[in-house]
């Protein structure tokens, strides 16, 4: 008996790769070479260095997930799942049978009691789509990419498509269990225009948790991005919520690496340490309220837009970094002129009544927290200089140097000569200097608008920060030394709205791209007499100009380096003028693509996208109560999927039909 069993397992197991449908092959330049399988590591984008920083400083914030564990809402930011599955995936149904293994495994660790938001990137602001740009741009160009091409994860390909029909099938399948029968299901698109994680903050913002019960109402976020801890200190009203930044694994326990991030820990770390900044005392150890994110005062409303307009002068996806900027310099900078008698009750961002979502700075503490920025940089890089003298290789200098000046003495001498700085005149506003800084600050207040208004529907679409470079620390604040208060509002809202993802597509990868991964009918406007020709001849262009802009770098760096050329300010200007290799500029990009003619592209192609970029909103799937009718879609959205939808893989099986139902759900709405 065993014999045969054996023999019978054995024989299925030779003929499963015959008898399996093969999925389609991408083609080969976007798929890994079979030689190796390497082990991914999910991207970590918003502003590089936070997490590291934030775990280092605020450690008592991070915990373990407990048996158990439940939360109200269970919040996925499917970015970071899809481009880490995509990079280890052979093929498009491989990536799907991934993409679910990781959701059913997040689902085991952290059990969801009421709802479920499963949120994907879509057409994104023109400030991130210059940097989607040049980073597909740079993409496309490697040929040894291992697994399938992140570039598949771009709004409008066939991929990104398919994805989304396959999370309606998966919320479907989870609704057809026990376990899952009693949640509702929110699905976000890559055709609904924003970042996941903003969509996310956006349907959390606009719910208003019930008081008074035995527990707070608890939502957890699942991504790979630190800022999503940012994003989720901007959460009050009597959210208990947690970040989840991966799935605890044997590996990482070892490590001693708590995976989660408690936010209400946090919160009650970052009030405990401007408190005692100021001398009004802590509330207990740090990190107290390990729970946390109970009722959230006012001063927690003011003091979670802060961390977001300091850190953003560490750089993030809209914005260069300030050369002297560094998360420990910005933060105990910060404290320490909390402790002067100036800016003792200041904040550094404040929302206005002006508007839903508006927000200002304050100009005379920037530029305070600058100075002394500056002042430890200063200090910091002649220490770096002193001990590459003594023999300390650069990289040891500067972690050797790096502490320098941001001892409690230094920086409090420092605060207060940034507290009574005698302002001088300021310069011409007309000046190249001047203009860097005013456009930097515009970007500064566009980022803090950008979380307060949750879904950066707050926010101008129509923004971005041009140039390569941040100015100096310093001439920020000589800027802000005669700023007006009405210089210090973001950038006004613009009446265009975002692109639909077809379009965006086009715009953000490269033509040969997009022909192999986006519907036939836009790779055929890509096509010579097509309605899109001109943007694949702008790419063509944009390409021969960066390569040219490259030769010109090296040849200049070869003649700086034989002329002993020093370094400065000229070399960052240079460096400015070689690196915007734009022949026409993405906006005036963008506006002839908005543009288009009705009928110069097949009217299927956008039909889906422009409905969802002029009416954002989720997809809600959820059992059908008894004596209720299937909904139907409101005027102006498209029509409604047919449930149960086909299995996205042959792996996968049919689901019984009936029992089930799904209606648009408009985005920044409160729950009905």
């Amino acid at each position: 008996m065993a014999v045969s069993i054996f023999v019978v397992c054995a024989t299925a197991l030779l003929l499963a790769p015959q008898l399996r449908v093969a999925s389609p092959q991408p083609p080969a330049q976007f798929r890994r070479p079979a030689s190796s399988r390497p082990r991914a590591r999910p991207p970590r984008a918003g502003v590089p260095g936070f997490s590291t920083w934030l775990r280092k400083e605020f450690g008592d914030a991070y915990c373990g997930v407990p048996d158990k564990y439940a939360a109200d809402v269970l919040c996925f930011d499917m970015n970071s799942i899809v481009h880490t599955q995509l990079r280890r995936s052979k093929n498009e149904s491989h990536a799907f049978v991934r993409i679910f293994r990781q959701l059913h495994a997040t689902m085991r660790v952290v059990r969801p009691r009421q709802h479920v938001l499963l949120a994907l990137d879509g057409p994104a602001p023109l400030a991130k789509m210059a940097t989607q740009r040049e980073r597909r741009r740079k993409s496309a160009d490697k040929s040894t990419e291992k697994g399938l091409s992140p570039l598949y994860a771009t709004p409008g390909t066939i991929f990104m498509q398919r994805l989304e029909e396959a999370l309606v099938y998966f919320c479907c399948e989870q609704l057809c269990t026990q376990r899952g029968s009693g949640l509702t299901f929110h699905v976000s698109g890559a055709e609904t225009p924003g970042e996941g994680e903003f969509k996310l903050l956006e349907w959390l913002l606009a719910q208003d948790p019930p008081r008074g019960g035995k527990r707070p109402p608890s939502a957890v976020i699942v991504g790979g991005d630190g800022d999503l801890v940012l994003q989720a200190l901007q959460l009050r009203g009597g959210w208990d919520v947690s970040v989840l930044l991966e799935l605890p694994t044997k590996r990482a326990a070892k490590e001693g690496i708590e995976p989660r991030v408690s936010v209400g820990a946090l919160r009650d770390s970052l009030e405990e340490q401007l408190l005692e900044s100021v001398g009004k005392g802590g509330k207990g150890g740090k990190g107290g309220g390990g729970k946390g994110g109970g009722g959230a005062k006012e001063d927690d409303v003011a003091l979670a837009l802060e961390p977001v307009a300091l850190f953003a002068l560490c750089g993030n996806d809209y914005l260069p970094k300030v050369r002297e900027a560094s998360f420990d310099r910005l933060w105990l900078g910060y404290a320490a002129l909390r402790r002067t008698e100036k800016f003792r009750d200041a904040r550094l961002v404040r929302r206005t009544a002006a508007a839903a979502g508006s927000v200002t700075l304050d100009g005379p503490f920037l530029a305070a927290l600058l100075r002394v920025t500056a002042a430890c940089a200063q200090r910091a890089s002649a220490a770096a200089a002193a001990a590459i003298e003594g023999g300390a290789t650069p990289s040891e200098a500067r972690a050797s140097s790096a502490a320098v000046g941001l001892d409690p003495k230094s920086l409090a001498r420092l605060a207060d000569e940034a507290a009574n700085w005698r302002v001088k005149p300021p310069a011409e506003a007309t000046s190249v200097a001047s203009q860097r800084a005013r456009e930097y600050v515009d970007g500064v207040l566009w980022t803090a608008q950008l979380y307060c208004a949750g879904g950066g529907r707050g926010a101008s679409w129509a923004w971005r920060h041009e140039r390569k470079f941040a100015p100096s620390a310093l001439q920020i604040a000589r800027w802000l030394d005669g700023a007006a208060a009405a210089e210090l509002a973001p950038p006004p809202r613009d009446a265009n709205g975002p692109l639909p993802a077809p379009l965006f597509c086009s715009v953000v990868l490269p033509p040969h791209v997009t022909r192999q991964m986006a519907p036939r009918d836009l790779s055929r406007a890509l096509e010579p007499g097509g309605a899109l020709e001109w943007l694949a001849e702008s790419h063509a262009a944009e390409a021969a100009a960066a390569a040219a802009a490259k030769e010109a770098a090296i040849a200049r760096d070869a003649g700086a380096d034989a002329a002993g050329a020093d370094d400065g300010d000229d070399d960052e200007e240079e460096g400015e003028a070689a690196a915007a290799p734009e022949t026409v500029a993405l906006e005036e990009l963008i506006a002839r693509a908005a543009a288009l003619p009705d009928g110069a592209l097949p009217a299927p192609l956008l039909r889906r996208s422009a409905a969802l970029a002029a009416q954002p909103a989720w997809l809600c799937v959820r059992r059908l109560p008894p004596g209720d009718d299937h909904a139907e879609a409101p005027p102006g959205l498209p029509k409604l999927p047919r449930l149960p939808p086909r299995p996205p893989t042959d792996r996968m099986r049919p689901l019984r039909k009936g029992g089930l139902t799904c209606a648009w759900e408009p985005a920044g709405e409160a729950l009905r």
